[in-house]
């Protein structure tokens, strides 16, 4: 019989594998096109990082996603892939490594800078692509319209750059930092910086300087972007919370591993991935996941992880506080 822990684990991976189907199938894939709204939008490099960290073990999501590079991988920035890689080591490293030969294979021969990024890397359990994989030729079109492919639909103005994203992350927040839309965005503070300077010379945003800080706020009155624009939109950092996720999912399979040992030594466990779990669960502001249990230690502190998780899961994967 099934513990607690084993349950809630087997619940939280179902939940994350439903969680990046549904974005997946927002971009086209599977075949189905989603009426319902997500609720953000979409940030492809930290799907795919994310699909090959919790997705690997269902076959078809994997057949899904390559069938959907394969049609769509020129739209993927590399840079910032390799950028979330490097900060979160999100994707297991063997998996994004066989990702990245799988795609240079097929013709995207700019992949191989990310496959040499974790190069030597080995694969854990079976392959990622399966013997006799075939390219699925009939995925929906992209819905560009849609809030949640806001992202895809700028990099098919400005192109795979940073343009898209710094003025995506302004539509949704509507002022900041470079330092902060930076971290945020996934992209270098100085190509930030020299981004907001271009659109504040376009009218695009204007500026004020906050002691040594300059803060950027985005320009409606001008007439350029529709005064709607945006407005539903909710930027998430999901490589972050994706990487609290990890953290969920490795202390839940340390308990669910280690039954037998005292409630101490599985507190101290779960005590390592706290500073963690508030981080990635706390990146929204005003949110206080996993606050709140330091000093607890036994089976009080396992227990207030549990009731965390379940928390979090209440909450969706991809849930996040403004």
């Amino acid at each position: 019989m099934k513990t607690e822990v084993e349950d809630l684990l087997a619940e939280v991976e179902e939940s994350l594998l439903n969680h990046l189907w549904q974005q997946w199938a927002m971009l086209g894939s599977g075949g189905v096109a989603l009426e319902e709204r997500i609720g953000f939008v979409i940030d492809p490099e930290a799907l795919l990082l994310a699909t090959l960290r919790f997705g690997t073990g269902d076959g078809r999501l994997v057949g899904e996603t390559l069938s959907w590079l394969a049609s769509h991988g020129g739209m993927l920035s590399l840079q910032r892939a390799k950028n979330l890689q490097r900060k979160t080591e999100l994707g297991p490293a063997g998996a994004v490594r066989e990702a990245a030969e799988w795609m240079e294979q097929a013709g995207f021969r700019n992949w191989k800078s990310l496959a040499g990024m974790v190069k030597g890397a080995e694969g854990k359990g079976q392959s990622l692509v399966s013997p006799g994989f075939q390219v699925r030729e009939h995925g929906q079109p992209i819905q560009f319209q849609r809030d949640e492919n806001f992202l895809l639909r700028m990099r098919m103005i400005f192109g795979v750059n940073a343009r898209p994203e710094v003025l995506t992350w302004l539509l949704c927040r509507g002022s900041g930092y470079p330092a902060q839309i930076a971290e945020e965005t996934g992209w270098l503070a100085k190509s930030v910086q020299t981004i907001l300077g271009e659109f504040e010379r376009g009218g695009i945003v204007s500026s004020r300087g906050e002691g040594r800080k300059r803060l950027f706020s985005l320009n409606r009155q001008n007439g350029f972007l529709d005064g709607k624009l945006g407005r539903k939109m909710n930027w998430r950092m999901q490589g972050t919370r994706y990487l609290g996720w990890v953290h969920v999912v490795d202390g839940l399979r340390e308990l669910a591993s280690s039954k037998q040992a005292s409630a101490e030594s599985r507190s101290i466990r779960i005590r390592r991935k706290m500073g963690a779990l508030q981080t990635a669960f706390g990146v929204e502001g005003g949110f206080t996941g996993f606050v709140g249990g330091e000093n607890l230690s036994g089976e009080e502190m396992v227990h207030f992880f549990l009731k965390e998780v379940k928390r979090q899961l209440r909450e969706g994967p991809g849930s996040g506080h403004r």
